[in-house]
């Protein structure tokens, strides 16, 4: 009967621990779920730490050799303005200025005696070397007008010293239009040039990729080449208090000009 009794506390003994086994404690199950939450988060980390060196690995993959990539040459840029795009706003803006306005004197009549497609590629031959002249100086050529052109100095790049510039481009045209005279076709007679040059205020305006002025000192610039005698050009005043440092100019004259109720000062 005792080994009964002993046998069958035994029994139930282990049932309980059984039925304990089966239902955990309140606190073995907060260290479970504890240990549970540790052992996702350790698994995050190593994720985690898995996805940042595969971007590495790939990132090291792809990324160029430095050896390979060449030395890029410095960009040259011409004096011209690069071209904007059809969609490009206008753009205007106040800028000081020197205009010069030349003209080839005498063409028209001699397209009556010649062949005109002879004169007409003579007159653009030297126009082409004028406006070589004009950007060596640092001008801008902002348009052709028959047998003459208008040049700007100051825009689009300006230099401290534009109306100088002009006026010795200026003496360079005349020098440079003796050289071209020599190369004419039999029977044409040399061309002459006058030039007028004026200093102010312009409005510039920027739109598809050129350049145009306008105001005072371009319709003054304009007027006074009109004046001037073959051979020769005229400045007004302000181009010859910001030019006479390194250059010299003549007797004043006080001209009539159309559209002007004052006369101008030329030299």
């Amino acid at each position: 009967q005792g080994l009964g009794l002993a046998a069958g506390y035994s029994g139930d003994y282990i049932r309980k621990i059984e039925a304990d086994a089966r239902v955990p404690s309140t606190s073995t199950i907060e260290l479970l779920a504890g240990a549970l939450k540790l052992e996702i988060e350790e698994r995050e980390k190593l994720r985690s730490a898995g996805a940042v060196a595969r971007s590495r690995a790939a990132r090291e993959r792809t990324r160029p050799d430095d050896s390979a990539v060449p030395d890029l040459a410095p960009v040259t840029r011409s004096r011209e303005p690069e071209a904007l795009g059809p969609e490009s706003a206008m753009e205007k803006e106040r800028r000081p200025a020197t205009i010069l306005f030349a003209d080839l004197v005498g063409s028209a009549p001699m397209g009556e005696s010649l062949d005109l497609e002879t004169v007409e590629e003579a007159i653009a031959s030297a126009q082409s070397e004028l406006a070589a002249v004009v950007r060596s100086f640092g001008g801008y050529v902002a348009k052709y007008l028959g047998a003459g052109l208008m040049a700007v100095f100051g825009v689009p790049a300006a230099h401290g010293d534009d109306a100088e510039r002009a006026v010795l481009a200026g003496l360079q045209m005349q020098q440079a239009l003796l050289v071209t005279n020599e190369t004419l076709p039999a029977g044409m007679l040399p061309l002459v040039m006058r030039i007028g040059v004026t200093s102010g205020e312009v409005i510039a305006t920027t739109a598809g990729g050129s350049y145009d002025v306008r105001g005072d000192a371009v319709n003054t610039a304009s007027r006074l080449h009109g004046l001037a005698p073959n051979g020769s050009f005229l400045v007004d005043r302000p181009t010859m208090l910001r030019a006479r440092r390194r250059l010299d100019f003549g007797e004043r004259q006080d001209l009539a000009l159309r559209g002007k109720t004052e006369t101008v000062e030329g030299y």
